[in-house]
């Protein structure tokens, strides 16, 4: 079985701790809503472009 947490639930203001937190988590689950093909907006396309140039926490890597 592996974990892998949603950052959804994640406090943005603070997002680096909160991926610290789930540091041992085998991935973090990225939510991307756009508001296109769902009609809500949450994580779009910059927070996922600066979370790939970070160190990957918890199995987040800009290949998957």
């Amino acid at each position: 079985m592996q974990i892998s947490p949603s950052i959804l639930a994640s406090d943005f203001a603070n997002l680096e701790r909160e991926l610290k937190r789930i540091a041992n988590a085998d991935w973090a689950h990225v939510d991307v809503m756009d508001a296109h093909f769902v009609p809500s907006l949450t994580i779009g396309l910059p927070v996922v472009e600066a979370l790939a140039g970070q160190p990957h926490p918890a199995g987040l890597s800009p290949d998957d």
